[in-house]
């Protein structure tokens, strides 16, 4: 099962998941071509009828491919090929893999297929003739294809297998221009295969060109005529009509419905005619005609919201206790455009004033504005608060309290130094901030003061615009905190607006930004500087400051930037790494030659890009305001490669050996990035090569690559040693040829008789397991694999009577190297002390003929698959003795053996 992710986080919890196991069946199938031929090494395709999923295979030179699949319908499908001229073949059937067929062989034959033209028409004239994707469905579920036509009245050929097949398109360009075809019978009855001239059907197809007309409905708050943010209302209805003719009924009504932000879309038919009405409740409807070209439209679409009815009450300590003297304005929340509105008071003169409002207002957000003079302290009374007017209306119940004035003038001083307020600027937008959240816009008095009623606390007063000074749009912005105390006129304040720093420059490349850099001339080693590319910058002040101070620094990103140095010319003509200048209205305006140089790495360290180093120069000020100017120095690109010092020259294999893997580390000299191409030839040429034959490298890096080498030809032929040559060419057609030699060598396997010794030490015991330690070195270039080692236990100095304890151990030996064994010998039956031998054997395909058995410890045991060994065993009681007595019996086995004779011939074991 492939299909089961989970996720494994760094808390430690334990993590438990039940993974269900999917069988796959066995599917066997037999391809042959409409004659009866086998297809051998065919593609062949098998794509899931449900989730469409797509496997690939090829059928064995038998035509025939075996494999698991999991349960379920599958579509099989040959694509076409040409059997002769102008006939192809191909096949679509639907096959099952389950329980009950998995014993099945399933024998599938590809058919002729049918030829099918298809031409293009527009449905309205154009100009253009795009690329279109169709798309062709087989009605039996035989899956689909898809073709691209380059144009109107450009036939395309289709090949389909005969029965029911449907057409479609539906493709949207960038521009909003959508092609469609609607999902229909491609021919109907069928596609059929006939033996006339040409295609099989010539289908006449007509495009319906549709063109997108989209926009946003708006509420416009600010009176912008323009879709702000938050200004887009969700959930509108946009209906369209048409009565362009031509137009099916059925088509000529159609409605969306804006999107969270506003958004709405639809596409509608070319050079047709709508009308557009958009309806949310709450909102005068809104009318409009669009007409529908070749091209998208956008249409934002304003609308105004109607009146509805709010209201509300004003209280002081729950009575109200005044006559007409209190007012009451609703005034739009800041942002939003609209006028003030005076509620209408509920009551007269006579039967007194209830404190009771109303008024007819846009929905939205609204600040009611409630203030009175106490009619018994002479105390000013007031209430600031919020009403949210929905389209159903709203209420809002203010309740007075003793509040104080706030008296605020406002101050800006121009770039020259004169001091000016804010009503000089036109349009002005002093905001008024509460704690409650409430936030409008409020005027200056004809004497440039506001003098305002507000709520006891923190209020907030903010002003920002922007004027032409110096030919530039300078701006200004601040804000003012205000503590209002109950009963208390706050002394006045000012609003200081304050010029916003702006310390913009403008950095370009006088003349080439880019530079190639080259060696010094006569230099050749991979040591050498490159030269110095010296750029020349031009910068001019864009800022609104009469003095500002820059400080310069460059860098050089990339593997290899550290190695290179960039460095600004000072007024001495000196260079160094930093540099600092000074620009302003009132300083310097623009510096045309500030110099800049790179120093590159040199040639064995600096690395080569296509489009060059980037040598990025940044201006900053301690303000915080920073810039990046970007040039480019190419270094020229140079190849070069070597294999590593740890590929060897001499390669030995095993004569039985028909694969040999090698490594072939390898470094790149070149310093760009580079992908090296591979190419292998031997000498005899009884092997082929299998491996990447392409290999990416960075640049003076090291990195390898594999070969397998298999063997291919008879073994009668086999040579001792082959020479292979190995082709290694670069992206710039350098070539590097580079020879090894391949040499067929044999395990060489034999017994380090002087090493062979109990573990631990001691002596054979009986009644006990005695573990002999024992060295087998292998003389190959080649190891040795699966070494068994045999040790068995005789009565006879010449092994000819076995004593019923013998051992086995198998172990790899490495070449030109050794293995320590260690081999059990167990004497729990025995009970008596007595003198036995160890023959220790190699066991291998070697010949029925022995060579002459030997002590192990002695001189002629050496290069010996076999020796044999005395064993005394002793008892535990005996063990005192041991030390002394196995040197006597050690010199009397070897004074025996002198006259051994040769022992019998051994038949073959067990290869290793």
């Amino acid at each position: 099962d492939v299909n089961e992710i989970f996720q494994v986080g760094l808390d430690g919890e334990q993590v438990e998941k039940e993974i269900g196991f999917e069988p796959n069946w066995l599917v066997n199938i037999t391809l042959r071509n409409e004659s009866g031929e086998l297809l051998g090494n065919h593609d062949i395709i098998l794509q899931d009828s449900d989730s469409g999923w797509i496997q690939s295979f090829i059928t064995d030179e038998n035509g025939r491919m075996v494999e698991y699949l999991p349960e379920g319908d599958w579509i099989v499908i040959v694509n076409e090929f040409e059997t002769s001229e102008d006939v192809f073949e191909g096949l679509r059937t639907i096959i099952s893999s389950s329980q009950e067929v998995a014993n099945e062989q399933l024998n599938l034959q590809t058919s002729e297929l049918a030829t099918v033209s298809v031409i293009l028409t527009e449905q309205s004239d154009s100009q253009s003739s795009p690329s279109m994707n169709l798309q062709f469905t087989s009605q039996e579920g035989l899956g689909s294809i898809s073709a691209t036509s380059n144009g109107f009245n450009e036939p395309v050929q289709v090949r389909l297998t005969e029965g029911s097949w449907n057409i479609e398109m539906n493709q949207t360009s960038e521009e909003g221009v959508r092609l469609l075809i609607e999902n229909r019978t491609l021919i109907e009855g069928g596609v059929s295969v006939n033996s006339s001239f040409g295609p099989d059907h010539e289908v006449y197809m007509e495009v319906s060109t549709l063109v997108q007309l989209s926009g946003k409905v708006f509420w416009d708050l600010n009176a912008d005529d323009s879709p702000s943010f938050s200004e887009g209302l969700v959930n509108a209805t946009v209906n369209l009509t048409t009565e362009t003719p031509g137009i099916p009924e059925a088509d000529s009504n159609l409605s969306a419905i804006s999107g969270p932000d506003g958004s709405w879309s639809v596409f509608l038919p070319a050079n047709s005619q709508w009308n557009v009405s958009v309806e949310k409740q709450g909102f005068e409807e809104q009318n409009l005609v669009v007409s529908m070209a070749k091209s998208s439209v956008v249409e934002d679409i304003k609308i105004t919201a109607g009146k509805v009815q709010v209201s509300g009450t004003v209280s002081y300590f729950d009575e109200w206790t005044f006559e007409d003297n209190w007012e009451i304005v609703l005034i739009p929340a800041h942002g939003i455009s609209r006028d003030r509105v005076i509620p209408e008071k509920i009551g007269n003169e006579i039967d007194g004033w209830n404190g009771e409002w109303s008024a007819s207002v846009e929905p939205g957000r609204w600040i009611v504005y409630v203030s009175a003079e106490s009619p018994i302290d002479g105390n000013y009374l007031v209430d600031v608060g919020i009403l949210q007017a929905e389209v159903g209306g709203g209420n809002l119940d203010s309740s007075l309290s003793i509040g104080g004035k706030l008296f605020l003038d406002t101050e800006w001083i121009d770039y020259d130094g004169t001091s000016h307020t804010l009503g000089e600027i036109e349009g002005y937008d002093l905001q008024i901030s509460l704690q409650n959240g409430a936030s409008w816009s409020e005027e200056l008095g004809s004497d440039g003061v506001l003098e305002i009623l507000l709520p006891t606390g923190r209020v907030d007063s903010s002003s920002e615009f922007q004027i032409e000074q110096r030919g530039r749009n300078m701006s200004y912005s601040g804000g003012q905190g205000v503590t209002i105390r109950s009963g208390q006129d706050s002394p006045l304040r000012s609003l200081s607006l304050e010029r916003v720093s702006k310390q913009d420059i403008l950095a370009t490349a006088v003349g080439e930004s880019t530079i190639s850099a080259t060696t010094e001339e006569g230099c050749l080693g991979t040591k050498c500087p490159f030269s110095k590319p010296i750029f020349t910058l031009k910068i001019e002040y864009e800022g609104h400051n009469p003095f500002d101070s820059y400080d310069v620094s460059g860098t050089v990103p990339g593997m290899d930037g550290e190695l290179w140095k960039v460095e600004f010319e000072n007024e001495t003509g000196s260079w160094n790494d930093t540099a600092t200048f000074e620009m302003g209205l009132d300083n310097v305006m623009a510096i045309d030659d500030f110099r800049v140089r790179v120093t590159p790495a040199n040639k064995s360290q600096a690395h080569h890009f296509p489009l060059g180093h980037s040598v990025l120069v940044k201006f900053a000020t301690t303000q915080g305001y920073s810039i990046q100017l970007e040039l480019k120095v190419k270094i020229p690109k140079f190849s070069g490669f070597e294999l590593g010092e740890e590929f060897s020259e001499t390669v030995f294999y095993k004569p039985d050996q028909e694969q040999v893997n090698i490594a072939i580390p390898f470094n790149n000299l070149g310093n760009s990035d580079e992908a090296l191409f591979f190419q292998y030839e031997v000498t005899p040429d009884h092997w082929e090569f299998a491996g990447p034959e392409n290999q990416p490298i960075s640049p003076f890096s090291v990195g390898s690559t594999a070969v397998s080498m298999n063997y291919v030809a008879t073994k009668d032929v086999q040579s001792d040693s082959y020479v292979v040559s190995i082709h290694v060419s670069d992206s710039i057609n350098n070539t590097y040829k580079f020879d090894f030699d391949l040499i067929r060598d044999s395990p060489r396997v034999s017994i380090a008789g002087e090493t062979i010794q109990l573990q631990g030490g001691g002596i054979p015991v009986v009644g006990q397991e005695s573990i002999y330690v024992i060295e087998l070195t292998n003389e190959a270039q080649v190891p040795a694999n699966g070494v068994m080692l045999n040790a068995t236990l005789c009565i006879d100095i010449k092994c000819k009577t076995y004593a019923g304890v013998n051992s086995s151990i198998v172990n790899n030996i490495p070449a030109n190297g050794s293995a320590v064994y260690y081999l059990p010998m167990d004497f729990s039956d025995f009970t008596t002390p007595d003198k036995y031998f160890i023959l220790f054997e190699i066991i291998s395909d070697d010949s029925d003929e022995a060579p002459e058995l030997v002590a192990c410890t002695s001189e002629e045991a050496e290069g010996t698959t076999f020796c044999v060994l005395e064993a005394q065993l002793w008892s535990e009681a005996e063990d005192d003795v041991s030390g002394w007595l196995s040197y006597i019996f050690i010199a009397m086995l070897a004074a025996a053996i002198y006259i051994l004779t040769k022992r019998p011939g051994r038949g073959k074991i067990a290869p290793f």
